[in-house]
């Protein structure tokens, strides 16, 4: 058990930590998007998904790391077709991360 709560606290730590090389809007949503995939396959590898659900604290650490258009888009974001607040978070980033990935291969073949 002890295990699991230390790298829990690790992953947190290492989304808080986050500093997104990126400077175009869209490829900051690209990396975010990568590193909340990431975090939620290791909380699935542990059973531990569910925080996500109820601890805010990583929710916040994300909508600070967006570009301040896409807060904006959050903040006008209905979520009330979904249970918590996490699960309308990733279908809002999975969306977003679509979109800025056709922006960045059209800046990519030019």
């Amino acid at each position: 058990m002890e295990i699991k709560v230390l790298f829990v606290k690790k992953l947190k730590s290492r989304l808080k930590c986050l500093k997104p090389s990126s400077t175009e809007p869209h490829e900051i949503i690209i990396e975010i998007h990568n590193e909340i995939e990431y975090l939620v396959k290791r909380l699935r590898d542990f059973n531990a998904v569910t925080l996500l659900y109820f601890d805010n604290e990583y929710l916040n650490v994300c909508y600070k790391h967006l570009p301040p258009i896409t807060q904006h888009e959050w903040d006008m974001y209905d979520t009330d077709g979904f249970e918590h607040s996490w699960q309308a978070f990733m279908a809002f980033m999975a969306s977003n991360s679509k979109a800025a990935l056709k922006v960045f291969k059209r800046s990519w073949w030019r």
